[in-house]
């Protein structure tokens, strides 16, 4: 069984030339996550997005929500940048964190949820864990994708939870478990 320390390269720095140019239609693979993500957001939420790409979420939000993009690089006008990897997270209060397609590129996931819980009491994050001891193979081909952390689907609610969120429901769409959290308080 993986935890966190154990299945994270420590060394690995965030790839800005892969995420330096985002084309527009990036979330077009990721529209049923975004989807999914956005129907328990409730209208009127404010909900800061860290890992925003493309903004694919803005498309399924209800209107009424007040949107927070994060990134890399400056994505829009009104978007924050930071590098969780140089431990830098965005600032501010917000009713809802989501990290969409981001927890397995980070060196410390857990550092990032726990940074999460700071500013919010409700999360979304998503994750496509390994299964219990996965064979080298399997790790190979999550380092083609850039991931830098690997863990079993175990480790990872393990993680969360110990961040200080509660799971109250879990979606599986297309390689993602969609994790619906609130604070564990």
């Amino acid at each position: 069984m993986s935890t966190p320390d154990e299945t994270t390269s420590p060394d690995a720095l965030t790839d800005y030339d892969r995420w330096r140019e985002m084309p527009t239609d990036w979330g077009k693979w990721y529209l049923a996550r975004a989807r999914t993500i956005a129907r328990v957001i409730p209208d009127g939420a404010r909900v800061l997005d860290i890992g925003a790409g493309s903004m694919i979420l803005t498309r399924y939000l209800s209107p009424g929500c007040i949107y927070q993009p994060c990134d890399l690089f400056r994505r829009s006008d009104d978007c924050l940048v930071a590098d969780l990897n140089l431990g830098e997270f965005p600032r501010g209060r917000y009713d809802w964190v989501v990290m969409s397609g981001l927890l397995q590129y980070l060196n410390r996931p857990q550092w990032a949820l726990e940074k999460a819980h700071d500013v919010a009491s409700r999360g979304v994050f998503t994750y496509s864990p390994t299964v219990p001891n996965p064979p080298p193979e399997a790790i190979a081909h999550r380092k083609t994708l850039g991931w830098v952390n690997h863990l079993d689907i175990k480790a990872a609610p393990r993680m969360i939870r110990s961040a200080g969120w509660r799971i109250t429901r879990v979606f599986y769409v297309h390689l993602n478990l969609i994790y619906v959290c609130d604070d564990d308080a």
